[in-house]
């Protein structure tokens, strides 16, 4: 069987995951009311969260390795590539489709989707 992964660079690989997780805990995450909160603010200021749903990667991994080519013909910024993964599969009103990049923005826009949504839930001290 062929292989058919992509080869991509440590830092481009480490960028992309590190933007998505920045994306997933600013944007996409929910306390136990349902509400959204902005646990990179809470991680770096007053109060403690424990992760109920750690931020999974496999997608993360896997759409890099889908679209590494695609996203490179747009910019080589892996960390934003990474955080418009998370803010476009969600639905937030920025992500691939808006970057300027035309077609290129709606072929990740497209691929992005398929994936579905995805959130991280936590739990504060502060209730």
């Amino acid at each position: 069987m062929e292989d058919t992964r992509v080869w991509v660079s440590d830092q481009a690989y480490d960028a992309f995951r590190c933007g998505y997780v920045e994306a997933m805990l600013w944007a996409n995450t929910y306390d136990e009311t349902g509400e959204t909160v902005d646990a990179l603010y809470w991680y770096q200021g007053p109060g403690r969260w424990w992760v109920d749903t750690p931020v999974d990667l496999d997608d993360a991994d896997a759409f890099l390795q889908a679209n590494h080519d695609v996203m490179l013909s747009a910019s080589d910024d892996f960390a934003q590539h990474g955080h418009d993964f998370a803010l476009t599969r969600n639905h937030h009103g920025a992500g691939f489709w808006d970057r300027g990049y035309g077609a290129v923005g709606d072929e990740l826009t497209k691929a992005a989707h398929a994936y579905g949504d995805a959130e991280v839930y936590v739990t504060s001290d502060e209730y």
